[in-house]
Parts: structure tokens; C-alpha cells; sequence
């Protein structure tokens, strides 16, 4: 069953498309599904959040409602009405 979710991404990432700097409320039910729509939708942004086999990259990290989720959560990772996913970009430094 589909959610009322509010999916954040790194606004780099966004460029010349149509997604919202604050987000954009998507109706999807767990990440599987949000791959999907993004993909459709927002083709060059999903391709930074998942590689070619549809898992999450390594260096994105995803938050919950404020909170990080476990990378081995991914997988179970179901959305409730409301929920704000956001995704966050790791990078190595110095």
C-alpha cells in the first residue's frame, strides 16, 4: 500500500530538473517503489541514489523521519503517511 511520503535529495543533485529543493510528496510504499518513481520521473537523480542492480550506492546514506537508517534495513524499509525520507551523500575528505 502506497504512502504519502516527502522525499528529500541533495540539491546538487537536482540540476535542471523539476524536483523541489524541499522535496517533493510522492505516494510509495518502501524504497523499492520509490527507486521506480524516481526513476521515471527524475531519471539522473535515482541513477545517483541506486546503481544499475537497484541497490542503494555506498556512499548515499538514507534518513527516516530524522534518523538514519541502517544500511541492512534497507531492504524491510516500509514508509508510513508523512514520512519524510531524505537522502544524504557521503564523501571522503580532508
Amino acid at each position: 500500500m502506497s504512502r504519502d511520503v516527502q522525499v528529500i535529495v541533495p540539491e546538487f543533485l537536482i540540476g535542471a530538473e523539476s524536483f523541489s529543493r524541499h522535496g517533493e510528496r510522492l505516494s510509495v510504499a518502501d524504497l523499492g517503489q520509490l527507486r521506480t518513481v524516481l526513476s521515471l520521473c527524475h531519471s539522473p537523480t535515482a541513477a545517483q541514489l541506486w546503481d544499475e542492480n537497484g541497490t542503494v550506492r555506498r556512499n548515499v546514506i538514507v534518513v527516516r523521519n530524522g534518523e538514519l537508517v541502517p544500511r541492512a534495513e534497507y531492504g524491510a524499509l516500509s514508509f508510513d503517511d508523512g514520512d519524510q525520507i531524505e537522502f544524504l551523500l557521503q564523501f571522503a575528505g580532508g
